[in-house]
């Protein structure tokens, strides 16, 4: 089991304010990690020079733009990617781009995304749905998020709670 795996379960033996520490110091060494993975991956030059052959390799290529804070080189490669290379996103694809759009208000790449996953399998996805939603809220455009809201088939707390917010 790797350490990852194990810190992500809590120890059952402890119970009470022990078991909040123990979550609680879990979740400060994965933070910490996560830091040093940020930071290895800022040196590693050759991931400038990865291969995209797959969905997979897409995706590492993608997050090493967000966590270097170069959302719009993400979007930038996402869009070369769709139009050059004919890349097949998967949810997780969709999930991280549909966030970078939302953390920097890019409602036109949003647009654009969702454009993508109407002609995509993962167009009932709640969770893909949901986001789209929230980047049309994020970005102010109101209108295109309730007409999101308004297609949902299964509506949840979730997405009353992200339209009244």
């Amino acid at each position: 089991m790797s350490i990852l795996n194990f810190l992500h379960r809590p120890l059952k033996i402890f119970i009470g304010a022990r078991l909040f520490i123990c979550r609680y110091q879990s979740q400060r060494l994965l933070d910490l990690l996560n830091k040093k993975t940020a930071i290895e991956i800022e040196k590693n030059d050759e991931l400038e020079k990865l291969p995209l052959e797959n969905t997979i390799e897409w995706n590492k290529k993608l997050k090493f733009y967000r966590m270097r804070n170069e959302e719009k080189n993400a979007l930038k490669l996402f869009e070369i990617g769709i139009r050059k290379y004919q890349f097949q996103p998967d949810y997780i694809t969709y999930i991280s781009m549909l966030e970078i759009c939302k953390d920097i208000k890019d409602v036109d790449s949003g647009h654009y995304l969702h454009r993508l996953i109407n002609k995509s399998p993962v167009r009932d996805n709640s969770r893909i749905q949901t986001l789209v939603m929230q980047v049309y809220l994020r970005c102010g455009d109101v209108d295109s998020a309730r007409e999101m809201f308004d297609l949902f088939k299964n509506r949840t707390v979730v997405d009353y709670n992200a339209l009244m917010t």
